[in-house]
């Protein structure tokens, strides 16, 4: 990341960040993608728990013919 500008105090801490709104839209695109991929991973680590209960007897699955009436 170039072409940051920093807003510092009297002291030189910095307070602020400014930086081009291209990179702002990188990042922020970057974010998305890492949300949405938290989620997937997040659903399909829910979809395996779901699946282990029902193997192991702890869950009743959906047969085919109730996902299809349900549809």
């Amino acid at each position: 990341m170039r072409n940051l500008t920093y807003i510092v105090n009297d002291v030189g801490e910095r307070l602020f960040v400014q930086l081009p709104v291209e990179e702002w839209d990188k990042l922020m695109s970057e974010r998305d993608k890492l949300i949405a991929e938290r989620k997937f991973r997040n659903g399909l680590r829910a979809a395996l728990k779901d699946a282990d209960r029902i193997h192991r007897g702890k869950k009743r699955g959906t047969t085919l013919k109730e996902l299809l009436h349900e549809m």
